[in-house]
């Protein structure tokens, strides 16, 4: 299984589509938050803007490309078939795919998403917007929704045989779930499930805010990052579950698919 983590490392390394995907949303990051360089705000002031931002969607679109390449691509041209054929268990090339498509996928979309906070908490730092430890919290649990999403795109690769066909239809569902999530924000009575992964990580980073006034009658809008035991539950569970059963069923197709 070595064998294999080290030729799809290598090819990844290789693959113009995901430098691209990368360095595109890297881009679009910070094109969208210049306001946010321009007026100095601190990290904790970004954080804030992250819910209603692309900060979601960007890390989405390449954790997408990401595990649909290692996962996909040499369906494409028959190379997963020649391993098996030169040797190399199915395990092997599977788990070896599996491991440094999702791998390689969550740790580059959580760097996308959390670029801009990050960046700006190292110009400005974190400022007293909101506590520090709330919102780490809340990453630690978007980083368990990547992992589920992961997943959740191997297998849907493996069945597809197909990359581009990922794209499509993961692009599909990403955008009705922030249209989702959007309506939510505009209207009190829209509801989302929270089992939608891409709805509940845009969720994870919006933050109820109030009003702090002072002595000299100016006053400070603060953010609340307490995490709740019901935000909590449906970012670590469906995670864990869905996950591990997205695992199970790709695994098994890919066992007894003939692989051509």
């Amino acid at each position: 299984m070595i064998n294999v983590i080290r030729a799809q490392f290598y090819q990844l390394k290789k693959d113009i589509v995901v430098w691209g995907i990368l360095l595109f949303a890297l881009l679009i990051s910070f094109i969208m938050h210049i306001e946010s360089f321009e007026k100095a705000l601190t990290g904790s002031e970004a954080a804030t803007l992250m819910g209603e931002s692309m900060s979601v969607m960007v890390g989405m679109l390449v954790i997408m490309v990401v595990v649909a390449n290692v996962m996909g691509k040499d369906f494409l041209d028959k190379t997963i078939n020649y391993e098996v054929l030169s040797g190399h268990t199915r395990r092997d090339v599977f788990l070896g795919r599996l491991l440094v498509g999702t791998t390689t996928g969550v740790l580059l979309a959580f760097i996308v998403t959390l670029a801009i906070p990050v960046t700006l908490t190292i110009l400005n730092g974190w400022g007293t917007t909101m506590e520090l430890n709330g919102f780490l919290i809340r990453c630690g649990l978007y980083l368990l929704i990547l992992i589920r999403i992961a997943c959740e795109l191997a297998f849907l690769t493996t069945i597809a045989k197909n990359p581009y066909i990922t794209y499509l239809v993961a692009f599909v569902l990403g955008e009705v779930q922030m249209g989702l999530t959007t309506a939510q924000i505009h209207y009190a009575d829209a509801e989302v499930s929270p089992v939608l992964p891409v709805a509940n990580s845009m969720n994870l980073f919006m933050f109820q805010d109030w009003s702090t006034f002072f002595l000299d009658e100016t006053d400070q809008i603060v953010y609340n990052s307490a995490v709740t035991s019901e935000m909590a539950f449906w970012a670590i569970v469906p995670s864990i579950v869905i996950g591990l059963v997205m695992v199970i069923f790709t695994y098994v197709f890919f066992r007894q698919d003939d692989l051509n």
